[in-house]
């Protein structure tokens, strides 16, 4: 689950938080490269000591003037936080403005230099000047701090609301064969659905998907959807899919065994296997997309070694070597996209500063050092960047990338092709309108008469080869249409990298939810029982107070029959498999009202639910939960997609959901968003077990499971997010007719869900350093 509670949110050219003394005075408002300080001048005042240790330096007003300057400028550079620094490093000079009224004319910033790991050379020029008219004096003063950025970083307090990783998260192996299965969510930058273990899509499959798997994506039939993707960090193969245009696929490996439709958008393969240094020193492994620097590399063409210049494309997973294999392994998930790589990459060293703004741990101890170290990544090896597209597969491709290439199919167009180890070409009949190649080129239809040769047009760091017998070609030789220069040196295209499936899942405890839930059914000593909280009947009679009020099962009295038969309906109905009393038998529970009241109904064991009404509610089982194929309208609304007048304008209603008979209760995250309907309303089941619904045509609200769910008869139809496996790695099979699920409009109150998130630590703080290095009068 996504943390929505307020995280670490710096840029490059952040603002310091909190300043103390007088660089509480200063603004600083970046554009571009362009510094802009703001003085409230009006406030700042010099006086005592601190006035008579700056004028020591002055032999006029306007030195005096132009000394206020430099150490106002010192003391903002001190309170500037460690991830702006790297994106101002350059002799570009940025202009200061606002110190005016401190009798500063002009203010120039005209170089940081980097001069360590965490130190900074800032060179400036200040101007003072005093008097009007012809008695106008000036002063400039060149100054040269020295600066150590203070370490730390806030920490992202624990929230117990989240927003789901993507519509469908599946932890575990999951084959899809129903016949309509889909997840609608064309409204949102999402994955559709995310899964932990191996994704089939099965012959029978007729449904849209797009999303990603962890483990290997096998697919023969189906479709993804519009404009949708499927990326692996495994394998993916197809065998058979209608592509729409648009379409997207990245994995470790592609083969296309089969596919129609497109043209696809892209197939993106393979990433650099490296060992990650920080500060320096060797500490970790990571899966890295972007380029090698020319001057790092060893080896031969194709290069397979060097310094990696990283792109953005992908996040990406560090883990570190110590403690690698055991439970103390510590993983970090650098958000690569997030950072403005054009300022916090040097392009002559691929150094990565300011990678702790957009850095999550993962797992292990808590590791603070690595947070803050400035990183690179040095290729060893090739991981993945297998290609290979056969005779079946129909569709032509915008952009294809790789290590290894095998194009296979005839007459297909690719408007670029980037191979960094080498292509293969089988057919004349293919067309290529860009190539990018860091090794080997071969054209196997082509013949020594220069006929019979691929439209391809580029460049390639190897040789070029054609023929069945893989001849070489000679400079010579040059077909018509096959406009590629060969042994071109000093040059790779590079790889895309890995993409990165996010399936991290929250533990469920049913018991978390005990005290939020309004009618809570357990036993004591063997006997059923129903406490209510919370809820209060229409004349404002309590009938469950904050604390519980009990009313047994098995032998009510009159009073409490009563308020049973007006919530349940069950001192009228009393057959042998019916109505209150039969609710429990041996740790299992049976609902099957004529009616129930809306709120949050919590078990104390597994549920079966065959309902003759529709239910307006949230359950909560501690087990496994089965919705039954039992006739009747087999329609479950969580409160908050049911909405105010099904929930708080009835007979009784429930006070912790309800601000007043016509609104929901509102609620505030660390951000300060304010968010319409608690967030347990927004979950229509939660069950520390699995979920059997035989026919349940509609869920509306999100689902969120601990192990698997299996679905049967009519296509389960679910508005929400679903949630499987989060208490265990399961074995998913969609069989039947399938499922659809799809969130709502409203997603930014009805995506919440009520889980809870660990947060992260504070980094320990040490204060930074700024001072004069050296100065002189111009």
């Amino acid at each position: 689950m996504r943390n929505a509670g307020k995280g670490n949110k710096r840029g490059n050219f952040s603002a310091p938080r909190q300043q103390r003394g007088i660089a509480t005075l200063l603004v600083v408002l970046m554009v571009g490269l362009a510094v802009s300080v703001t003085v409230a001048a009006t406030i700042y005042a010099l006086r005592g000591t601190q006035s008579q240790q700056l004028t020591t330096h002055s032999a006029t007003a306007a030195q005096a003037a132009a000394w206020r300057g430099v150490e106002a400028l010192r003391l903002y550079l001190l309170a500037v936080e460690k991830p702006v620094w790297p994106g101002w490093v350059g002799n570009t000079q940025k202009p200061v403005s606002g110190l005016e009224a401190l009798g500063v004319s002009k203010a120039m910033v005209t170089a940081v230099e980097a001069t360590g790991a965490n130190q900074y050379r800032v060179i400036a020029e200040v101007t003072g000047q005093a008097g009007v008219g012809s008695g106008l004096t000036t002063a400039t003063v060149e100054v040269v701090y020295d600066v150590v950025p203070g370490n730390g970083m806030p920490g992202v307090p624990p929230v117990c609301h989240s927003m789901p990783n993507a519509p469908v998260v599946f932890n575990g192996d999951v084959k899809l064969d129903g016949e309509g299965t889909q997840v609608v969510d064309d409204k949102y930058d999402y994955e559709n659905i995310v899964v932990s273990g191996k994704l089939t899509i099965g012959a029978g499959g007729r449904g849209k998907v797009s999303g990603c798997a962890k483990g290997a994506i096998t697919v023969t039939g189906g479709d993804i959807a519009d404009n949708g993707h499927l990326h692996s960090e495994s394998q993916l193969v197809i065998g058979g899919m209608s592509f729409p245009a648009g379409a997207r696929l990245w994995a470790r490996e592609i083969t296309f065994n089969g596919g129609s439709g497109g043209p696809l958008a892209r197939a993106w393969a393979g990433a650099y296997d490296t060992v990650v240094y920080a500060n320096g020193v060797a500490v970790g492994e990571a899966r890295v997309g972007g380029s090698l620097i020319p001057s790092t590399v060893s080896g031969g063409v194709p290069w397979t070694q060097g310094t990696v210049l990283p792109t953005a494309l992908a996040r990406v997973k560090v883990t570190l070597t110590q403690g690698k294999g055991t439970p103390d392994e510590v993983n970090f998930l650098l958000n690569l996209p997030a950072l403005d790589m054009t300022k916090a990459v040097d392009a002559a060293t691929g150094e990565l500063r300011g990678a702790g703004a957009v850095m999550e741990q993962l797992s292990g101890p808590e590791e603070t050092a690595f947070r803050t170290a400035v990183l690179s990544f040095r290729a060893r090896a090739i991981h993945g960047g297998g290609f290979t597209q056969g005779s079946g597969a129909t569709t032509d491709i915008v952009d294809a990338w790789g290590w290894s290439l095998g194009l296979g199919s005839d007459n297909r167009r690719y408007d670029r092709v980037r191979a960094a180890g080498s292509l293969a070409i089988q057919h004349r009949g293919v067309r290529i309108g860009e190539f990018a190649g860091g090794g080997e080129i071969w054209a196997q239809s082509g013949n020594d008469a220069g006929a019979g040769f691929p439209a391809v047009a580029g460049r390639t760091a190897g040789y070029r080869y054609f023929g069945g017998s893989k001849q070489l070609m000679n400079e010579a030789m040059q077909p018509t249409g096959f406009e590629v220069q060969g042994s071109q040196g000093n040059f790779s295209p590079g790889l895309p990298g890995l993409p990165y499936c996010d399936v991290r899942t929250n533990y469920i405890d049913a018991d978390v939810y005990r005290d939020q839930s309004n009618y809570i059914f357990d036993a004591n000593g063997g006997k059923p029982q129903l406490t209510i909280r919370n809820v209060t009947r229409a004349d404002g009679v309590v009938i469950g107070a904050a604390s519980g009020t009990v009313y047994p099962l098995t032998n009510p009295d009159a009073a409490q029959l009563k308020v049973l038969e007006d919530l349940f309906a069950c001192g009228s109905w009393e057959g042998a498999d019916k109505g209150c009393r039969a609710m429990y038998n041996n740790g299992r529970w049976n609902l099957q009202p004529q009616k129930t009241p809306p709120g949050i109904f919590w078990f104390d064991g597994p549920l079966e639910v065959r309902s003759a009404n529709p239910i307006v509610g949230t359950l909560i089982v501690r087990g496994n939960l089965g919705l039954s194929d039992g006739g009747g309208y087999k329609l479950l609304e969580a409160p908050n997609f049911a909405g105010v007048a099904k929930v708080c304008s009835g007979a009784y209603y429930p006070t912790n959901l309800c601000a007043s008979r016509t609104a929901f209760v509102t609620w505030e995250d660390a951000d300060g968003v304010v968010y319409t309907g608690a967030a347990i309303g927004n979950a229509a089941v939660i069950a520390s077990g699995g979920l059997n619904a035989q026919s349940w045509t509609s869920i509306r609200g999100s689902v969120v499971l601990g192990k698997k769910i299996t679905v049967g008869g009519a296509k389960v139809n679910i508005e929400g997010s679903l949630s499987v496996g989060n208490n265990e790695f399961s074995q998913i099979d969609i069989g039947a007719t399938g499922m659809k699920v799809e969130t709502p409009q409203d997603w930014k109150n009805l995506g919440q869900l009520p889980v809870c998130s660990k947060g992260s630590q504070s980094l320990p703080t040490t204060p930074g350093t700024a001072a004069v290095q050296w100065s002189r009068y111009l």
